[in-house]
């Protein structure tokens, strides 16, 4: 935060001495709640001002803030060269990284919550092209005064769990690595005891923002009870990780807050995933990503390690998308995923249970739960990341892939989930009715250019943006939790019951905590490429 405010206050005779540069500062008021976070001169997206506090402080104003960029030389689209400012975001850089900074030239800007005042502070900065005489790049300069933080320390822990928004993968690089696929991500949830908005219990990802939390902060949490999820870049390799996990309400018994343990397992695993360096992990290939086995065991230690969570369990549907085309996933307990493609199942996880309702897990089992177990000749369940089952998918263009936690598969069939996607799909005009000889599935095609679907449209009738994987995540978030609370409609949860304890006359949904990621699959190369508005 501090460095944030340092960068608009120091004065400029303090930076003039080593490269010239023009700059302007605004400072401006809004009243925001003491658990949002910064934002920078990266992709955002703007929050519902109904969703950030109840109790406005500092004064009635709010300032809704966007930004459009465009370098010199670049041809401008308007879909892509824009910013969105949401003070939930606090984007972070551990260095200087060239590749993710706005295409904007030597020209820079900034925006940033101002600390817990309430007020907020913009601007834009100059780099001054004489410097390339000398061998300088400009940009360097500018942009610096544009960062929100110092490097963070090594414990520090992104997360996806807010408000971002989703990016085409030709505005992330001007050479896309890897492949031609895009995985355009949004993610919606709600706990079990909450009702349900999908206009502020939605999740938008960007991969140029970096979410950092030093420590658990509960009340920054989504609203999602138990159940957690995370979304995250890994490193540069053009790789996205993504992935649920449900903590073991049991362990409320003991006096342990389930929410700990699978809300820090998300946060360490996007940690593992957006930190990869694969230099190190795999110099013989830089653009190989980590096993999705691999990210949940680096997660699954972290947890270990870290003296905060003391006690707790959770399941784990752990994902990493490569932009060549296939999908690594790693699924331990009950919950897991779906792949649709053209209005049918193509594939789909299988739970890993013990015994009726007793998935595997996750655990940590402190020596004083153990010991008190072991008296009434008991044991904690505690399964290991080797345990999870592992697959590999490849994808194509215009796949749907949802990962969900286990409220949505104990009151939804797939078919179920299907009927919903398809619906969504079709109702935006992403599946559409092929023509003679075109047909793949049941007379479906999936058009060329989803960009105008999958990046973010802003309605004038509306407070929220609205992607089609985050209609898609709303749907089905909103399908299952009508379908938890359905008496008279049998569930698979209700359906198991009845298989195995027929006498207990089970009926309808299960109430739970419910949390759906879904992933679009695009193949640039189909795509046109964006028309020039010069």
């Amino acid at each position: 935060m501090a460095a944030s405010l340092t960068a608009a206050r120091q004065p400029l005779a303090l930076c003039t001495a080593r490269q010239p540069m023009s700059i302007a500062i605004g400072l401006v008021s809004k009243p925001l709640p003491r658990s949002s976070r910064p934002t920078s001169s990266h992709l955002g997206r703007p929050i519902p001002a109904r969703s950030m506090s109840s109790t406005p402080r500092g004064g009635p104003f709010s300032f809704h803030v966007a930004a459009s960029f465009i370098g010199k030389d670049r041809r401008y689209d308007p879909s892509t060269h824009v910013f969105h400012f949401n003070p939930y975001n606090r984007i972070q850089q551990t260095k200087h990284n060239k590749r993710s900074r706005p295409d904007s030239g030597h020209d820079a800007f900034f925006v940033s919550r101002v600390g817990d005042t309430g007020s907020v502070a913009l601007g834009v900065a100059d780099g001054v092209g004489g410097w390339v005489d000398s061998g300088v790049d400009p940009a360097d300069f500018s942009h610096a005064i544009g960062l929100v933080s110092k490097p963070l320390p090594r414990n520090s822990r992104p997360t996806s769990s807010h408000v971002g928004r989703p990016i085409p993968a030709r505005s992330m690089s001007s050479t896309p690595r890897g492949g031609p696929f895009s995985f355009h991500v949004a993610a919606s949830f709600i706990g079990k005891d909450r009702r349900y908005d999908p206009s502020t219990h939605v999740f938008h990802f960007n991969p140029y923002n970096r979410i950092q939390q030093t420590k658990h902060n509960k009340r920054s949490r989504p609203d999602s009870g138990h159940d957690a999820f995370f979304v995250s870049r890994v490193g540069d390799t053009g790789s996205v990780a993504l992935g649920v996990a449900d903590g073991v309400g049991g362990w409320v018994d003991s006096g342990v807050d389930p929410a700990d343990f699978s809300h820090g397992l998300c946060e360490y695993v996007a940690s593992a995933a957006y930190e990869y360096d694969p230099s190190v992990s795999s110099p013989a290939d830089p653009s190989t990503p980590p096993s999705a086995r691999s990210l949940l065991q680096t997660g699954y230690q972290s947890v270990c390690e870290d003296r905060s969570i003391r006690a707790g369990g959770s399941t784990a549907c752990v994902a990493v998308a490569d932009p060549s085309g296939s999908i690594d996933v790693a699924n331990l307990g009950d919950s897991g995923f779906v792949q649709l493609r053209l209005g049918a199942v193509h594939a789909a996880s299988e739970p890993q249970t013990h015994a009726f309702n007793t998935p595997f897990q996750l655990s940590v089992v402190p020596p004083s739960v153990a010991a008190r177990m072991a008296a009434f000749g008991g044991a904690q369940l505690s399964d290991f990341p080797r345990d999870a089952d592992v697959s590999r998918h490849g994808v194509r263009h215009g796949d749907v892939l949802i990962f969900a936690s286990d409220g949505v598969w104990d009151n939804l069939f797939n078919q179920d989930i299907l009927r919903v996607a398809s619906r969504v799909m079709a109702g935006a005009g992403a599946w559409v009715t092929a023509a003679e000889g075109e047909a793949e599935n049941g007379g479906t095609r999936v058009i060329d250019d989803l960009a105008s679907l999958t990046e973010q449209q802003q309605k004038t009738t509306s407070k929220s943006a609205v992607t089609l994987q985050s209609v898609l995540a709303t749907e089905l978030v909103a399908a299952a939790k009508a379908a938890s609370v359905n008496r008279k409609l049998d569930g698979p949860f209700a359906k198991e019951v009845q298989k195995w304890y027929p006498h207990e006359n089970w009926r309808g949904g299960k109430v739970d905590d419910i949390v759906v990621v879904v992933a679009l699959v695009s193949d640039d190369s189909k795509a046109a490429p964006p028309k020039s508005k010069l």
